[in-house]
């Protein structure tokens, strides 16, 4: 999402009098690559870019073939495969071993539900949504290379019904799944793409040592709020924070909600988890040493309330020598984008096999 953002604030700069644009996209991968499906840049006709489609190998081509589809006002795809010995085919020398199929969408400003104008709809959401980009087509009016649309659009398009119940049912299952597709429907193909809202990184405290895990949480896109006694934030912290809550106020709280517990007091933290260990907030990190949070287990137990200890992490972090705040932070944060990706925390030289999942 921090990429969408980036490409939707330089597609509010760009002066379309004088300008043009088009959106590059990756619709299919297959075997390995450095950005997955849903990769994204936005090419000027300057020649400027925003976003990423690889590691930098493909780039210069796709500003090449991005300026090419602006010309001829017509949206293309093009597959780069990697993984074949052809001294003629881009990337072939970096190592990536894997083909990845970009499609190259000119950017109409005056079109409401143009490309980018889609994406800006689901940067606020709190909770998955899907998209559907048409990533080939032979003859069905309404399916047009390039053509992207929301779930609410399908009523609207004219599907044989048969074929609308099969894309709302291969979405379900894309949703369910947290994973995009691309599927083929006879006269058409689309990506449907699976659009998870930012994690919401929620800090119970306002030390020293908060500043750290802001910098990073938003560093890698995440929305980051402080919920502490507002009679006692700094203009520091209003500005580094995303949002400040008083402590006398309950955050929202949703699927990609996590919070941390950084107080450094006793009785608050104990208080704290006793107050949202019961509610829907899927991830609850606890700072501190473990002794520390076996006492505050054992009273809480001691009530007779039972933890959902699948849902807590005390202490918070992953196991990587770390010593100072940011050194923290970071373990933290890794922890966080572990759980909420389904991830055992490992050496990727130790994983066999591919390293992201495929079909």
């Amino acid at each position: 999402m921090k990429e969408i953002k980036a490409i939707l604030q330089a597609y509010d700069q760009v002066d379309f009098t004088h300008q043009q644009a088009a959106l590059a996209t990756v619709v299919r991968v297959e075997g390995s690559s450095y950005r997955r499906i849903g990769a994204r840049m936005l090419v000027i006709d300057n020649g400027q870019w925003v976003g990423g489609i690889s590691g930098g190998c493909l780039e210069g081509d796709a500003l090449r073939r991005a300026r090419l589809a602006i010309h001829k006002k017509q949206a293309t795809s093009i597959i780069y495969d990697t993984s074949e010995e052809d001294s003629f085919q881009i990337g072939v020398n970096l190592g990536c071993n894997g083909v990845i199929e970009v499609l190259f969408t000119p950017i109409d400003p005056t079109d409401k539900n143009n490309a980018v104008e889609l994406l800006r709809n689901y940067t606020e959401e709190r909770s998955a949504r899907v998209l559907y980009t048409v990533i080939e087509s032979s003859d069905h009016k309404n399916m047009l290379l390039g053509k992207v649309f929301r779930e609410e659009d399908l009523y609207q398009i004219g599907l044989d019904t048969l074929i609308f119940e099969a894309i709302e049912r291969d979405a379900k299952n894309a949703l369910l799944a947290k994973k995009s597709k691309t599927i083929a429907y006879g006269a058409f193909s689309l990506l449907i793409e699976v659009l998870p809202p930012v994690i919401h990184l929620v800090l119970f405290g306002s030390n020293y040592d908060v500043f750290s895990l802001i910098k990073i949480g938003k560093e890698v896109g995440w929305k980051v709020s402080v919920v502490a006694n507002i009679h006692k934030i700094s203009k520091t912290l209003y500005d580094a924070a995303d949002q400040i809550i008083d402590k006398t106020q309950a955050p929202l709280i949703d699927e990609y909600t996590a919070f941390v517990l950084m107080s450094h007091d006793y009785n608050t933290d104990l208080r704290l988890l006793e107050t949202y260990m019961g509610s829907i907030v899927p991830y609850i990190g606890m700072l501190g040493p473990k002794k520390r949070a076996d006492k505050i287990f054992d009273e809480l137990t001691a009530k007779g309330l039972q933890l959902p200890y699948e849902r807590i992490f005390a202490p918070i972090g992953l196991n990587i020598g770390a010593l100072s705040p940011e050194e923290i932070a970071l373990s933290i944060v890794a922890e966080i984008q572990a759980y909420f990706m389904h991830k055992t925390p490992s050496f990727l030289r130790e994983i066999e096999g591919a390293i992201h999942d495929r079909d």
